[in-house]
């Protein structure tokens, strides 16, 4: 009888609060959606890993828990990635992943929350539950995004937030109010934002983090209190910018996401 396993992968976080809220939560949700097999978890940000284990706290790569994994008996991986977009770490965890398969009788992986464009318009409608916006509303959403350069010729780092866009901008008068995606890690970044905001003139912003968890990123770069934060740019455009430091994963219908990805994993 095979022996099954459900390996969660994170990119991690340094701040404990968030942790237990996203990460955690996450991890429950999809061991409960998959009883019959054995959680196992890993990240990918060897910095992070570094840093929790300057606090006694080790944390498996996901080299680690495949060790873990064989040396417990497993012969059946499901594993599911808490990532947004397919990013380097998701390249990265597929060639670790590739690079196993000789060690199980089965390995299948879930993809990130956006790789194409149902999975974004099924995350466009998780957002507008998450975030109800009155008429002249803007909601203002904060993804990290990828260096180009860390991602292999012809693949456009940016893809996903587009397609995301494209989703909520098709929600249209149904919802009410707008809705931007900004990228941390882009060109134009909070610039962009800016001007989109300037020319719908709302009354109010909701800003958000479009991350996992509310880490450095959003404490800092988005709501924190320097004159750059995405926050006190936005203020001085509009009278009203409300942020909220949450991690998407608090939101059980953001996690549902990952447990239908999960459902719909490809063996390798």
């Amino acid at each position: 009888m095979a022996k099954k396993a459900l390996l969660v992968v994170s990119f991690g976080s340094t701040h404990e609060d968030t942790i237990k809220d996203t990460i955690t939560a996450a991890e429950r949700d999809l061991a409960l959606a998959f009883p019959d097999r054995q959680l196992y978890t890993a990240w990918t940000s060897r910095f992070i890993r570094k840093t929790m284990e300057a606090r006694d706290r080790h944390i498996d790569s996901p080299a680690e828990a495949i060790e873990r994994m064989e040396l417990a008996g497993v012969t059946d991986v499901l594993v599911q990635p808490t990532l947004i977009t397919a990013n380097y770490e998701y390249l990265d965890l597929l060639e670790v992943l590739k690079a196993a398969r000789g060690r199980f009788e089965r390995i299948a992986c879930g993809t990130p929350v956006i790789t194409d464009e149902k999975d974004a318009a099924d995350l466009a409608a998780a957002l507008r539950r998450i975030f109800p916006l009155k008429d002249w509303d803007a909601l203002v959403l904060m993804g990290h995004g990828t260096a180009p350069e860390k991602l292999p010729e012809g693949m456009e780092a940016d893809r996903p937030y587009r397609m995301l866009q494209e989703a909520l901008d098709a929600g249209g008068s149904e919802y009410g109010g707008a809705c931007i995606v900004g990228i941390l890690e882009s060109e134009g970044g909070i610039e962009a934002v800016c001007e989109e905001v300037r020319d719908l003139s709302p009354s109010r912003v909701v800003l958000a983090p479009l991350l996992v968890t509310a880490g450095d990123h959003a404490v800092n770069d988005m709501s924190g209190e320097g004159e750059d934060s995405w926050k006190n740019m936005l203020r001085r455009i509009v009278p009203r910018v409300d942020c909220v430091v949450k991690g998407l994963a608090e939101y059980e219908t953001f996690r549902r996401l990952y447990v239908e990805h999960a459902k719909a994993a490809k063996e390798l």
